[in-house]
């Protein structure tokens, strides 16, 4: 199987760290509206 090209991995990446962050903010800011 071939790998990847680079900036096709860096896309990917890059996408899913934005998801994260995305997932991260929600979860805080449904944190922070409880208290």
């Amino acid at each position: 199987m071939q790998p990847l090209p680079f900036h096709l991995r860096l896309h990917i990446i890059y996408k899913k760290e934005i998801r994260e962050q995305e997932g991260y903010r929600s979860v805080w800011t449904g944190l922070t509206t409880l208290t």
